[in-house]
């Protein structure tokens, strides 16, 4: 039983008062600094870690060597001019701009976000680390360095790179949440009634 309160006295429903489940630290809302570290950390480790491992593939394998790990991935040094799956091959300039728009893009959205939950800001973060890490290749080389060969006897996975995990992991993240998220609700107290 709820003990008596001062909605008793003011015409208000009990469960109006009622309180809302706690919220999970993964979806807690963020602002100002916290938001920021959640957004940019990510972002500058992936961007970091992408570069790092390309550079030392660059030094450590010639283009076409591979280097055997397991049965069905192999680190192999190829580049690509195209985007993800070779599409738009030589096209660099293109996919250039369309990268800085991406980016500008993704942080715009945050900064005008007053609250970003914990995730949100990491998804967006890595999505946006891994769209600068093949943008600093294209502009310093003119193509993505490319390396994780995945495939299943003569069957090959396009090959790709930290940052392509990075941007599909940030993208699938966002998705699912759109497609999970409920349809807004509507307190029933609140609903006009129709006109007779």
């Amino acid at each position: 039983m709820w003990p008596p309160g001062p909605w008793d006295t003011i015409g208000y429903s009990r469960a109006q008062f009622k309180p809302r489940p706690e919220e999970s630290p993964v979806s807690a809302p963020l602002a100002g600094p916290k938001k920021a570290a959640w957004l940019y950390g990510p972002a500058a480790a992936v961007a970091l870690l992408d570069q790092a491992t390309k550079h030392l593939i660059r030094e450590k394998l010639a283009i076409a060597q591979d280097w055997p790990v397991f049965p069905g991935f192999t680190i192999t040094h190829v580049t690509n001019q195209g985007g993800a799956f070779s599409l738009l091959h030589g096209r660099v300039g293109l996919l250039a701009v369309v990268s800085v728009a991406v980016i500008v893009g993704l942080v715009v959205y945050a900064w005008r976000r007053r609250t970003l939950a914990r995730w949100q800001a990491a998804a967006l973060g890595i999505l946006l680390g891994g769209t600068v890490g093949n943008l600093v290749d294209r502009l310093v080389f003119g193509r993505v360095t490319d390396f994780l060969d995945v495939h299943v006897g003569e069957w090959h996975f396009p090959t790709f790179n930290v940052a392509d995990i990075a941007i599909n992991a940030g993208v699938a993240c966002l998705a699912l949440q759109l497609w999970s998220a409920p349809p807004p609700r509507q307190d029933p107290d609140s609903q006009e009634e129709p006109p007779r």
